[in-house]
């Protein structure tokens, strides 16, 4: 059991990329698609960095993720501009849920140890003039249901 909150924030840098659906070969190997695994590797990089060498959490957590767009050069200028401050919300593909994914999968046994420790999640897409993944990853004090009685 937990006697606090324990947080770890990690920015990945460049445009997002969401898990991409798992292709198969003809001989009936599957695998996921190398630009979801680059983005994994780099996300998996930086957070075993931010790590700094802790062990990963083991309770209940929270991963509230955050991701930022490049603003298409196609809007006019005044779009561009509200976009800049965060006004304009980003409602297209990828959706929301394959970037999660993409963010749990890329952490999973390095901030934390299984994402099935994930109780609450949270995804926001914008867009900005510095395009990146934003996590934050919450171990919550609150008691997990992997959490025995003591002396048993």
């Amino acid at each position: 059991m937990n006697s606090g909150e324990r947080t770890i924030q990690i920015e990945i840098p460049g445009n997002p990329v969401p898990k991409g659906r798992h292709r198969t070969t003809k001989t009936g190997i599957s695998y996921t698609p190398e630009k979801t695994r680059k983005w994994e590797q780099i996300a998996r990089l930086i957070a075993s960095d931010q790590m700094k060498g802790q062990d990963p959490m083991s309770g209940a957590i929270s991963f509230i993720v955050s991701v930022y767009f490049d603003i298409p050069k196609s809007w006019p200028k005044w779009k561009k501009e509200v976009a800049e401050y965060e006004g304009v919300a980003h409602t297209s593909r990828p959706d929301a849920d394959n970037i999660l994914k993409a963010s749990s999968d890329a952490l999973n046994g390095v901030v934390f140890c299984d994402d099935s420790q994930i109780y609450l999640c949270v995804v926001k897409k914008k867009y900005s003039t510095k395009p990146r993944v934003e996590i934050s990853v919450i171990e919550s004090a609150i008691i997990h249901s992997k959490t025995k009685k003591r002396g048993q």
